[in-house]
């Protein structure tokens, strides 16, 4: 059996991992968390709305697994 080797470029790291991530939620891999508005779904990973805002970091640190956004959100 052959191994597999993999490379990483680490110049542009960050915009592979958010790729990547983009890619995955895409394709439904590895979503942990439901954003509903209006009427919509959105499949995300619960990290990454945390990373990005303080309301869905609030949230998720409650234990939200499924996040209304109502009309209009104070941040």
């Amino acid at each position: 059996m052959t191994e597999r080797i993999h490379s990483i470029n680490l110049h542009n790291f960050s915009n592979s991992v958010l790729e990547t991530l983009n890619e995955q939620r895409n394709r439904g891999h590895f979503c942990d968390v439901t954003v509903r508005i209006h009427g919509s779904m959105l499949r995300a990973h619960r990290c990454v709305l945390a990373a990005g805002s303080p309301f869905f970091q609030d949230k998720l640190l409650l234990g939200y697994s499924d996040i209304e956004i109502p009309s209009v959100v104070s941040v």
